[in-house]
């Protein structure tokens, strides 16, 4: 399981289960989050906002701060600029899956 630090609000969530609510998905995204921020020095927080701002059905993105810090490092995100590469693995590794009862009926033809 996930080791939390630092002062985020689920690090003080008395008995929050990431075992019961997250998925490998979950964490398999969350590492290629980590993994985007760690190659272009930034936060992770900054790639999630980046990218969120960068998928087409997005009118607008939402951020929250605790700090004026914070809110300082998220509103530089609209700056950031992903590569392709990056964009690619963070878009694939979040892909949901299809589930019943869609996988039983083929796409429609444009």
């Amino acid at each position: 399981m996930e080791q939390r630090t630092g002062g985020g609000r689920l690090a003080a969530a008395a008995g929050y289960s990431d075992q019961r609510t997250h998925t490998n998905r979950d964490w398999a995204v969350l590492s290629a989050v980590r993994d985007a921020a760690t190659t272009l020095g930034c936060s992770p927080a900054q790639i999630a906002l980046a990218w969120t701002m960068h998928q087409p059905a997005v009118a607008t993105t939402l951020i929250g701060a605790t700090s004026t810090e914070q809110l300082h490092a998220n509103l530089d995100a609209a700056a950031l600029a992903l590569p392709a590469d990056v964009l690619h693995t963070l878009d694939s590794t979040s892909q949901q899956r299809v589930s019943s009862p869609y996988r039983l009926f083929p796409p429609a033809a444009s």
